[in-house]
């Protein structure tokens, strides 16, 4: 059940969704149509059309558009996106830090995000990407650090995650809904 759904009236609920949906796109992008959205997130013509004037009233993004070539996002503030998304901290699972790579690559998470985000950055640290990914898929972590390997087998059992970043031989893995450039 989305709880979210039922304490948030259509449109916030809306805007939440586009909000994620938005979050994935670079600029530059060619975005769907409203009839893809309406298809994707199961929310009305009407209110997507409303939840998309909103965002783009307040500065959110700028849409483009280019006539039968489609519509394009040409700005994107990232900042309010996340705000809107309720995207205020994210969680992720990462193997033991036993080396001084993994040190490295968890100090660079988070002082990436704080940069460039603001958004504070939790690590919990576990033994077996299979546990790592079991944690993003049942939504208690937002990404999880695993190695190329695990995340090629695991990507085709699972279709709710992603592989967003390659570090290597480590491959960043995140819940589809929160990914953002």
């Amino acid at each position: 059940m989305d709880y979210q759904k039922q304490l948030l009236s259509k449109n916030g609920y809306a805007i939440v969704k586009l909000s994620q949906e938005f979050l994935r796109y670079s600029i530059g992008d060619r975005i769907p149509t409203v009839s893809q959205l309406t298809d994707k997130l199961e929310i009305a013509r009407g209110t997507i059309e409303t939840a998309m004037k909103t965002l783009q009233s307040n500065d959110a993004l700028y849409i483009e558009s280019r006539g039968h070539l489609g519509s394009y996002l040409t700005k994107k503030n990232t900042h309010i996106l996340l705000q809107y998304a309720g995207i205020n901290s994210l969680v992720g699972a990462m193997p033991l830090p036993y080396s001084k790579k993994y040190e490295g690559l968890a100090t660079g998470l988070i002082s990436a995000a704080d940069n460039s985000y603001s958004i504070p950055i939790t690590l919990g640290y576990m033994r077996g990407a299979k546990n790592r990914i079991a944690m993003v898929t049942e939504k208690r972590y937002d990404f999880a650090v695993v190695s190329k390997y695990a995340a090629k087998e695991f990507t085709k059992q699972y279709g709710k995650i992603m592989v967003v970043k390659e570090f290597g031989p480590t491959y960043l893995l995140l819940r589809t809904c929160y990914y953002f450039s």
